[in-house]
């Protein structure tokens, strides 16, 4: 298997990155070394392009990005989004108009292409703007973040949001995300490879959380992070040998270079 003729996907946070939310200084020289002899290395996230952009710079990667969970694929070499799919202002109204919402959030993070946006700024005083959505917002959101007052408060926001037929929640510690029910990052993946005339068979993959399992069963190799639950780790070929904190995913990578190349 020469796995230059590969494309290899890495999620972020759990995966690449450490618990930190950044790749380690290794992981980074690694990347830019594997590219630099021909790899094809790509971010697959749930993050947009704002809080992916430096890791993807630092890296000096070439390749389309999937973001937002498969809403977006982007090419920030040419600024070109192969797919974009927003999140509708009638979503970010409903909950800034809900008053047992807003009880219980602190601030609403919301990210539009390289700008970020805060509502109250108690917990992103240094966005772009900071004020009532209604004011600040240019366009329709890539992504829309919560930071609740409590996390004890988090399953009674889902409870409210996961009532919208098009839109839920998840949620770790203090913070939540929304996604579209109706995309995925396998969606976003396939555009991507179609998009380089490839299809599964091209993919390896790694991941770590529940919203990587699709994509652990749907590439030719999943590789599941040993830092990932135990549900996770039944949709992949393999599990790596180190967590995220210990730059488990890239380790596994270059065993795999040593085996294969």
């Amino acid at each position: 298997m020469n796995l230059k003729e590969k494309i290899i996907a890495f999620d972020i946070d759990g995966t690449l990155a450490r618990n930190d939310t950044f790749p380690s200084a290794f992981t980074y020289e690694t990347i830019k070394r594997l590219i630099e002899e021909g790899y094809h290395i790509c971010l697959v996230t749930g993050r947009s392009i704002v809080s992916s952009i430096d890791i993807y710079k630092r890296c000096n990667m070439n390749t389309l990005c999937v973001l937002c969970n498969g809403a977006m694929v982007y090419d920030p070499i040419s600024d070109k989004k192969i797919r974009n799919i927003i999140i509708p202002m009638s979503i970010v109204e409903s909950v800034i108009n809900n008053r047992e919402l807003m009880e219980m959030i602190d601030d609403i993070l919301i990210e539009i292409d390289y700008q970020t946006y805060s509502l109250t700024g108690n917990c992103w005083p240094n966005c772009y703007k900071i004020g009532n959505f209604k004011d600040t917002l240019p366009a329709s959101p890539n992504a829309m973040v919560i930071m609740a007052k409590d996390p004890l408060l988090q399953n009674k926001i889902a409870s409210i949001i996961n009532k919208s037929e098009d839109y839920h929640y998840r949620y770790w510690n203090y913070m939540g995300e929304f996604y579209n029910l109706h995309f995925s990052k396998k969606e976003g993946v396939e555009a991507m490879l179609k998009y380089y005339n490839k299809d599964a068979s091209s993919l390896i993959f790694f991941g770590d959380g529940e919203n990587d399992r699709e994509l652990l069963s749907y590439a030719s190799m999943g590789i599941a992070m040993k830092n990932a639950d135990d549900e996770t780790k039944k949709y992949a070929n393999v599990i790596t040998d180190y967590s995220n904190e210990e730059d488990g995913a890239i380790k596994y990578l270059l065993k795999m270079i040593q085996e294969h190349d």
